[in-house]
């Protein structure tokens, strides 16, 4: 089972893959403006060079914030 696991709620957010054996990739975010700009574009950079399609993710996890 592949997660991908994502955390906006401070400046320095993170995106994450792992399954039952292993962590897989992280990108880690640290900026001053909205994650939301970058957050998709990294999730696509994780995942292409993680060697894994979204079709892969088996579930998704997010934090509850409070944040972007």
């Amino acid at each position: 089972m592949k997660v991908l696991a994502l955390e906006t709620a401070t400046k320095a957010g993170s995106i994450a893959i792992a399954d039952e054996e292993a962590f897989i990739g992280e990108v880690r975010l640290d900026v001053s403006i909205a994650h939301a700009e970058r957050v998709m574009d990294s999730i696509i950079w994780l995942l292409k060079s993680s060697h894994i399609s979204i079709d892969e993710i088996d579930a998704f996890a997010v934090s509850i914030g409070p944040g972007s």
